[in-house]
């Protein structure tokens, strides 16, 4: 192992500050990137306007939210509204390799920072493009959102009460997943162009107008859709919503109360089904030969669950858990966010880091979500 971290010779540069673009840098940073976060004067990024907020933390520096998102990096005020602050950008870009934006397309143009000027500035630089839709398209300008991408990838019409209407997923997952994304394709082209292969491609086309990245979104977010995509294209019909705990095809397979919380149930194969039923004291539904096969437990839920639910709340949830997992039955628990941060799995790999914040306060979130056993990132950070 060594101290040294495997991109620390990259400069990054972050000119919107979204969720999206700040996980990008997040993930640049914690691998030994410099990343500077270009903040608009006296507003700064839209991150460190989301919630949570730490309590006797002042503006602009009490979302935790940012703290997490912007931990290791640094911060620069930066006007490109005006000459003197374009000029200013121009100027960093020329040290730089990366500039992470998510402007909707048109807008940076708009400004005077085209891409043929920032090529102008630096032949080097790649731009990433994080805007909700991408940059050609009908919906290319249009506004976006998290709950109206996980709408649009398809990934909420499936799940909710069955009269409606679906429910949507709270937080910024889609832009996180759209972070990542971005993340391994700037890596993906930054390797091919050390390599040769990139960079010789370009001069060969007879390329002068810069890189560009298009990593928007919503089809970052499209791969969340990838069975029900193959499902229709195969000539099933669109699968309607089945209410909690109704998972097409399979049953059981949802979240149950048991003693002192919750414990996630599936079982796929028949021999899970008979597994299952005696650990519930049930033989009568381990004999049915009916329910050896999933579909036909699926249309008898209700019926099961009336038996299912009942024998489930007698034990606590660890003890059902470690008997599933010894019995080769897949119980998961459901952890509150406090229990994860005593999840024992987690203690021992490090998947929680220490994140401080102006004034002394500090918490606990998740650090780098893979591990290089030669170059470690690192882990948390102011």
């Amino acid at each position: 192992m060594t101290s040294h971290r495997p991109l620390e010779d990259l400069v990054v540069l972050d000119l919107s500050g979204t969720v999206a673009t700040a996980y990008c840098g997040h993930l640049f940073a914690a691998l030994g990137a410099r990343v500077m976060d270009l903040e608009p004067p006296g507003v700064g990024h839209p991150t460190r306007r989301l919630p949570p907020f730490a309590p006797g933390v002042e503006a602009p520096d009490a979302s935790a939210l940012h703290a997490w998102i912007a931990a290791g990096k640094e911060s620069l005020e930066l006007d490109v509204a005006t000459e003197e602050g374009r000029a200013r950008l121009f100027e960093l870009c020329r040290g730089a390799h990366l500039l992470l934006e998510a402007f909707r397309p048109g807008d940076l143009d708009a400004l005077g920072i085209t891409t043929a000027a920032l090529a102008a500035a630096s032949s080097s630089l790649v731009v990433v493009s994080m805007s909700w839709f991408g940059q050609t398209g009908p919906l290319a300008r249009a506004p976006g959102g998290d709950p109206l991408v996980s709408s649009l990838a398809g990934v909420v019409r499936g799940f909710g009460p069955v009269e409606g209407p679906p429910m949507l997923p709270s937080g910024h997952g889609p832009q996180i997943v759209a972070g990542a994304s971005a993340f391994i394709g700037a890596v993906g082209h930054l390797l091919g162009r050390r390599r040769g292969r990139v960079l010789g491609a370009r001069l060969a086309h007879g390329r002068a107008d810069g890189w560009r990245l298009d990593a928007n979104v919503l089809e970052a977010n499209l791969s969340l859709s990838d069975a029900g995509t193959v499902g229709v294209f195969n000539g099933c019909a669109v699968p309607p919503r089945l209410g909690w705990n109704r998972f097409w095809p399979t049953y059981p397979a949802g979240i149950y109360r048991a003693k002192d919380g919750w414990i996630g149930v599936t079982a796929v194969l028949w021999t899970q089904w008979r597994t299952l039923c005696e650990m519930l004291d049930l033989p009568e539904l381990a004999a049915e030969p009916r329910y050896q096969i999933t579909i036909e437990r699926m249309a008898d839920a209700d019926l099961l669950d009336r038996k299912l639910a009942p024998a489930l709340a007698r034990r606590t949830a660890a003890e059902w858990f470690h008997e599933g997992q010894a019995r080769r039955v897949p119980f998961a628990m459901v952890p509150s966010a406090e229990e994860l941060l005593a999840c024992v799995q987690f203690a021992e790999r490090g998947a929680f880091a220490r994140y401080e914040m102006p004034g002394g306060r500090a918490f606990r979130a998740p650090g780098l979500p893979f591990r290089l056993t030669a170059t470690p990132g690192t882990a948390g950070g102011a």
